[in-house]
């Protein structure tokens, strides 16, 4: 079975969203995958600078990515395209949004066939790679759409891209919602509950809970120690952090994660940059406090759970949160607080919590119900509804 995967993330990227999961999933059910990266244009060379941090995907777009597992291959692609989606007239025009992957060159469609992965039994993607979906819907049998984010709700998001996603969440077969309110939001842009069924997040449960040795960077760093890992993105909220490195100066604050990082910082706010996945456990078990630091946004108030709560809770220690979405129903595994003030109340009870080795394996116990294998059922029921048998 072919399988083509959209999103905004490389295949071996450091950082690891549910997307991943469930390439790794067609994967093991003997399925071939390409995996489509968002492209590049000839606009990412107007500014040589911005091509830095860009500089694996260049890569990939100039050689692709093939990697082989057991029966089932997997190619990742970054195709190349003349213009992309910018916050600039016209290029913020649903017409160009809509347009830019069928210009790409060769076409993907060529490409897919190069591959060896035409016809399309299903294409899925989630919301950064929503746009692979105008060249892939009549060349593919099932059409999903992970809905991880509502685009719309992305800081400085470009307009065609917006009015691209409503129109896509009217006509993919199916719609995969990871929290209720997008679940709502989903049924309210379709108009039927048909086709939209609520999946949400979920943890690889043999990679979080094994042992591993401490980071080589942890022994110039004291503990206390508290944690952010992921994403340092525009709905990263950086002011509360260094209030928090001032309020608890003997609390070492590490950041492991790729993005905008201000010039100044408390000495105790450590910056390691972006690690790969499967080493992330170990800078996670060698903690006493998981950090949950966003800014009081519509994108982060729709949240079920991210993704990180998930991992932190199969390590085995305590969360300390702002509070928001559903997240807020999982106390006691969580703490909250709203300002540095509360928050930093919260790390201090958390702190006081970290060396309980009951309440460790209680959280250990409680991350068992958002395994991905239990996700991966619930989604093989709904493929099944729709006619596909992964086997």
């Amino acid at each position: 079975m072919n399988v083509v995967i959209g999103s905004s993330y490389l295949w071996r990227d450091s950082g690891k969203v549910g997307i991943h999961a469930f390439g790794r999933y067609f994967l093991e059910k003997g399925c071939c995958v390409n995996w489509f990266t968002i492209p590049f244009s000839f606009l990412h060379f107007v500014k040589p600078t911005n091509l830095a941090p860009k500089r694996k995907k260049l890569s990939v777009a100039l050689r692709p990515v093939r990697k082989t597992y057991g029966q089932s291959v997997l190619i990742n692609r970054v195709p190349f395209t003349p213009i992309h989606p910018f916050r600039l007239p016209p290029l913020d025009s649903y017409y160009v949004s809509r347009s830019f992957l069928n210009w790409a060159t060769p076409s993907i469609k060529k490409l897919l066939q190069k591959d060896g992965m035409y016809p399309v039994d299903i294409l899925m993607f989630d919301a950064g790679g929503l746009n692979i979906f105008y060249p892939v819907e009549k060349l593919s049998r099932l059409r999903i759409y992970r809905l991880n984010d509502l685009v719309a709700e992305f800081p400085n998001q470009v307009r065609g891209r917006i009015e691209s996603e409503r129109e896509i969440i009217k006509r993919v077969d199916l719609v995969l919602p990871v929290s209720e309110s997008l679940y709502e939001e989903a049924v309210k842009i379709r108009g039927t509950k048909r086709g939209v069924y609520l999946l949400p997040n979920g943890v690889d449960l043999s990679l979080f809970q094994h042992e591993y040795p401490e980071p080589i960077e942890y022994k110039r760093i004291p503990r206390p120690r508290a944690i952010f890992v992921g994403a340092l993105s525009d709905w990263f909220d950086w002011d509360i952090l260094k209030k928090l490195a001032l309020m608890r100066p003997k609390v070492s604050f590490v950041v492991v994660g790729r993005g905008k990082v201000p010039e100044t910082l408390p000495e105790n706010v450590h910056l390691l940059g972006p690690r790969p996945h499967e080493s992330i456990p170990s800078y996670l078990q060698h903690v006493d406090v998981r950090l949950i630091l966003f800014k009081n946004l519509p994108l982060i108030k729709r949240i079920e759970r991210p993704l990180k709560f998930y991992e932190y809770l199969a390590a085995g220690l305590p969360v300390v949160s702002v509070p928001y979405g559903s997240l807020q129903n999982m106390a006691p595994f969580a703490l909250f607080g709203d300002s540095a003030d509360t928050l930093a109340r919260a790390l201090d009870e958390a702190l006081e919590i970290s060396g309980d080795m009951e309440e460790r394996a209680r959280r250990k116990r409680e991350a068992e119900r958002f395994s991905w294998e239990n996700i991966f059922a619930r989604f093989e029921e709904i493929l099944k509804r729709e006619g596909v048998d992964l086997g």
